[in-house]
């Protein structure tokens, strides 16, 4: 643990752990900051609060500490996150730390069948079966669930699937998922779910192949598949046969490590492209790129992603992102699992600062990335894309872990991993570490955890279920069902009359997208063919050009601006600066393993202080910096972030900084009418938010030393408004998928990735 915080901190990191325990120190240590914050909190709701863990309790304690009026919510029955730290204590001993605590107990269940919530029911109440026994003790609440739902439903809701054949258990749920379409019972496949405990696991991985081959599309991002698909293995392989040398190396290992198999798998796909002749384009690419990569005798001005850029340029490779995004998560699986892992090696690249590949570097970088970087990722896992605005995509059955589905429902839920035994779930060190560190020692008893953690898991599993709950079982396993689940088979049918039930539809998430007019609009007016590969399938650009010096520039001049709005101006030196502008770069350098030259260095020093100069004079005028704004506008979300808010007697201007010289008004035009068609949405914003009307608005140009570094604008509802509508345009066209236009200009096209997909270089 010391030795990860000493990298933590020397590396200038934080993760979610540290980004709370790091919270909590800074309010308790800073007695002005708590008072003012204290007083800021009214109150405060925590959801969820059977998955909290110890820090995030004294969080919420603290922030509630004046007030007193803290309200949470949760069911300790899915307390199932005990492996992140999270414990049901929390919830069960929430009411100890008030006098007058009330407890408010919402036992009415509006999703499932009422034949769902006695099985559920019995499931949590019965705790013994052969060969084992427990007790809940004090460690749950004691509570009845009642079914919200029509109870003269007298029909079977919880049914068994399951065969004593192994070989015909595919087949008979594929024959239930088509007997379920042709009764017209359900109208798309996503009104099913299937959940396991794995879906890592060889059977489950089986089964979605099965289903798959037979014409049943499965969304299972987190099964493990991702190096196993076409997309990955044949770009993979193709690359990895592009460095000759340390194929030899592989091939004549000694130690034939996973990586070999995986490789070897690789090698075969791209193999099938070289010996294409419906592919000689690529062919003819390849040998090309072989040769330069073999004897160097051009300097290369690419690395790894640059060589998938340009592989994509050719067939089968343009057809893998050729997709149609209104298709949904399936439809478009080979297009994201492209851009995926380009971006993964693009991350790679970052974190090795690799620009080029020379005949110095080519071998060691090589052996680094299959090696160390593939071997690492392909021993954890990759998970595919997952739509976060769409749970259950549209013509697909789901198989998710139990983990995954928790706070979703589905019409129809079958529930897999019928093997599954309570086990041992904790390690003495890590809870004498937990002690060490919380200051507190163990709540449940240790031996009855593993039970514990196995009935609330499954509860979270049947409780998914709006109308059906089906339990899959594999018979002519020995072991299936395990004994834990002996009663249940006991208790259920095996068949179910289809025709007396009616499935609603999953419902939608109504999730609203956020959009700005920088990493947005701007974006895709500039191309909405470039939008859709960076902004929607999420491929990683490398021709972005260094951003170290603007980032710093911007951060250095919040830093004067903030202490001014301080009334702290008095402090602020020219050695200060420097020293704010130092520790600037030396932080967004770690951050994104970029450098800056001492001439830049001393250019950025002296326009953040040319700025300084000229505000220092009147800093009455800094109202606020760095504002950040979010508006509903409809079906979606507009956010800004302003740089500068400037109030002259009540007369509000907004600002905003751009780390260049001063553009040419002709020449310059379009430039310009961007950046004030900008500044119209935050007046937009900060009008509609706050209710202050916006009298001007001025674009400062930090690079423009010896003149006016100024652009003011005249600030005109009827603009205003034309801009906001024009900005609806584009958000419409974005949310219809509408990318198939391409940039015109060409100066653009040079400096964008895909510019050999699209045939502009």
């Amino acid at each position: 643990m010391k030795t990860y915080e000493a990298l933590r901190i020397k590396n200038n990191l934080l993760d979610f752990s540290s980004i709370q325990v790091e919270t909590y120190k800074m309010i308790i240590e800073h007695e002005d900051l708590k008072r003012e914050l204290l007083d800021k909190i009214k109150y405060v709701m925590v959801d969820e609060y059977q998955d909290t863990n110890h820090i995030q309790e004294k969080l919420s304690l603290l922030l509630s500490s004046k007030s007193n009026n803290i309200c949470v919510v949760g069911d300790d029955d899915q307390a199932i996150y005990r492996f992140r730290g999270a414990t049901v204590r929390n919830i069960l001993e929430f009411q100890k730390h008030f006098n007058n605590c009330k407890k408010v107990e919402l036992v009415n269940n509006y999703r499932s069948n009422p034949k769902i919530v006695d099985f559920y029911n019995n499931w949590m109440k019965v705790t013994e079966g052969r060969d084992f026994k427990f007790d809940w003790d004090n460690y749950r609440y004691d509570k009845k669930i009642v079914a919200a739902k029509n109870s003269d439903f007298m029909h079977d809701a919880v049914i068994q699937l399951s065969t004593k054949e192994h070989d015909y258990l595919c087949k008979k749920v594929l024959d239930f998922i088509k007997t379920m379409q042709n009764s017209n019972k359900i109208s798309n496949l996503n009104q099913i779910a299937f959940l396991f405990r794995s879906v890592k696991n060889e059977d489950v991985i089986h089964l979605a192949n099965y289903l798959e081959s037979n014409g049943i599309p499965v969304y299972s991002p987190r099964s493990n598949m991702f190096f196993k698909r076409h997309e990955v293995q044949t770009i993979v392989g193709c690359l990895y046969l592009l460095f000759p040398d340390y194929v030899r190396d592989v091939q004549t290992s000694e130690h034939k490590f996973s990586l070999y198999n995986f490789l070897k798998d690789c090698e075969l796909e791209a193999i099938k492209i070289l010996k294409n002749n419906n592919f000689s384009d690529f062919q003819k690419w390849f040998k090309r790129i072989l040769n330069n990569l073999r004897i160097f005798d051009v300097a290369l001005d690419y690395a790894f992603t640059g060589i998938i850029f340009q592989m994509l340029s050719f067939e089968p490779f343009s057809n893998m992102v050729k997709t149609d995004l209104n298709k949904g998560v399936y439809d478009t699986r080979t297009a994201r699992n492209v851009a995926l892992l380009e971006s993964l090696i693009a991350r790679f690249e970052k974190m090795n600062n690799i620009s080029v590949l020379t005949k110095n570097n080519a071998y060691g970088y090589v052996k680094k990335l299959f090696g160390t970087y593939f071997r690492f990722l392909l021993d954890g896992g990759i998970t595919e894309y997952e739509d976060e605005s769409e749970y259950a995509p549209s013509n697909c059955v789901s198989f998710m872990t139990i983990h995954q589905s928790k706070g979703m429902e589905f019409p129809i839920v079958v529930i897999g991993s019928q093997s599954a035994t309570p086990r041992k779930q904790y390690d003495e060190n890590v809870e004498n570490i937990v002690k060490e560190f919380s200051g507190r020692g163990q709540f449940e008893d240790i031996e009855s955890t593993k039970y514990f953690d196995f009935w609330r898991l499954f509860y979270v599993a049947f409780s998914r279920a709006q109308s059906l709950l089906v339990m899959l079982c594999d018979a002519s396993k020995n072991n299936e069902p395990s004994k834990y689940f002996e009663r249940i088979y006991k208790e259920i049918s095996y068949n179910a009359d289809f025709n007396k039930f009616d499935f609603e539809n999953v419902k939608p998430t109504n999730l609203k997208n956020s959009y700005s007019f920088t990493s947005d609009i701007n974006v895709y007016l500039t191309c909405p063919t470039q939008y859709m590969f960076f902004k929607e399938l999420g491929f990683e650009p490398i021709r972005t050009g260094s951003t170290l010096f603007g980032t710093i520039v911007h951060q250095t001049i919040e830093d004067i601006n903030k202490k001014i709005i301080a009334e702290e101006a008095k402090d602020i030196t020219e050695e200060k600066i420097k020293e704010w502008l130092n520790i600037n770069y030396e932080t967004a350098s770690k951050a994104t393993n970029s450098y800056l030259g001492a001439n830049l260095l001393k250019a950025g020093l002296e326009q953040v202080i040319n700025y300084y100069k000229r505000v220092k004079d009147n800093p009455n005028l800094v109202s606020q910096s760095e504002l950040p704004i979010t508006l509903v506008n409809g079906d979606y979300v507009i956010s800004g972030k302003v740089d500068l808010v400037v109030n002259n007697k009540g007369k509000y201007q907004l600002l905003d900084f751009k780390t260049e010289k001063k553009p040419n008004l002709v020449k310059d035009a379009d430039k310009i009418n961007r950046v004030k068609r900008q500044l119209e949405i935050y007046t937009y914003l900060f009008e509609k938010r706050y209710g202050i009307k916006v009298d001007g608005m001025r674009v400062y140009y930090t690079g423009e030393l010896s003149s006016n570094p100024f652009i003011n604008f005249k600030k005109e509802d009827e603009n205003v408004k034309k801009t906001i509508k024009e900005f609806n345009n584009v958000v419409k066209n974005i949310e219809n998928k509408n990318f198939d236009t391409k940039c015109s200009d060409l100066n653009v096209c040079k400096n964008c990735d895909f510019r050999f997909y699209c045939r502009r270089t």
